[in-house]
This record gives structure tokens, sequence and C-alpha cells, in this order.
């Protein structure tokens, strides 16, 4: 018998003090020439899931009170929202030009989460100062290029968000109740 891929989890099996379950295919009757074709194949030519469409999925198993998950339903907000400037402007499960993804935008604001004055805000209230931030930089470069609508890039509003929650946000000194 000839395994053409999971070489490493059959041996970890093998060496587990547990049963271990693990999906299998088997082919059988093949002659050693499909065989060796079946490995070359699996092993040369494949592709992993592209990692923006692992954290759309991914979603489905964070716990409500993780990282992962608030990551999530801001990206969800932001998308889904009308009021804001990203709203239909981002790629769930793969990479898209002109589009934003689940890997940009972790990369911008998990950087974020745990500075004050974000890491004190709940869910809505990230919420809401992201898409006032995010509008009232979309209003300022508009009139800055003369109302370039549409031609904006949806990654540079989060590196701007990310940059200025990394210094210091200006609305720091603000009570939680104003939001």
């Amino acid at each position: 018998m000839l395994v053409i891929d999971g070489q490493h989890r059959l041996y970890g099996a093998y060496q587990s003090d547990i049963d271990v379950e693990l999906p299998v295919c088997i082919f059988y009757g093949l002659d050693r020439s499909t065989e060796v074709q079946y490995f070359l194949d699996v092993n040369s030519y494949q592709i992993g899931v592209p990692k923006t469409l692992r954290l759309e999925l991914e979603k489905f198993t964070a716990e409500e009170d993780s990282e992962e998950y608030l990551l999530r339903a801001l990206y969800d907000e932001l998308d889904e929202n009308p009021a804001s400037p990203l709203s239909g402007k981002v790629a769930r499960t793969k990479s898209v030009t002109g589009k934003i993804s689940h890997v940009a935008f972790q990369n911008a604001l998990k950087p974020v989460l745990d500075k004050a004055p974000f890491k004190g805000f709940d869910l809505s209230q990230k919420k809401k100062v992201l898409i006032n931030f995010l509008r009232a930089v979309e209003t300022i470069l508009q009139e800055i290029f003369d109302d370039c609508t549409g031609q904006l890039k949806p990654d540079t509003f989060l590196c701007e968000f990310s940059k200025l929650i990394g210094d210091k946000l200006p609305f720091a000194e603000c009570s939680l109740s104003r939001l």
C-alpha cells in the first residue's frame, strides 16, 4: 500500500497511545505507475486554502470573547453597514485588487486592539469609532483630491487608522459615555 498524502499524520497516529481516526481515500487496483502519478500530482501541484478564505471560515469556530471573533465582527460591520466607507469593498474569500481582505484588515487592526482608548471600548463603540474615523478620512481625502470618490483604496483607510491609533488618538481624552 502507498500513502499518497498524510504520511506525517499517519505516523503520528501510529505513535500515539490513543486511537486516532484519520479520514482516508483508498484507490484499489491501481498499477504502480498510476500510484506514483497520483503521489506526484498531489505533492507537486497542491494549492493550499487562501488565508483570507481560511479566516472567513474560522468565524464559525471563534469563541465570542476572542480576538478573532472581534476582528471578524468588525470586518463584517465595515462591509455590511451602508454608512461605512468600506461597505461592499471587502474580499471575503480571496485577494482582489481594490478590495480589502481579511488578512489586510487583521494586519491593520490587530496592533490597535490592545491600545488605549480603543481597548476600553465595547464592540458597539469600536464599530462606531471605526466607521466615523473612516468616514472622516474619506471626506478629507475627497476634499483634498477634488472628489475622488471610488478611487480611494480601502487599505489606505485602515493603514492610516492603525498608524493614528499607534501614536495617539486625538479623542483619547474623551469619555466613553460620549461615544
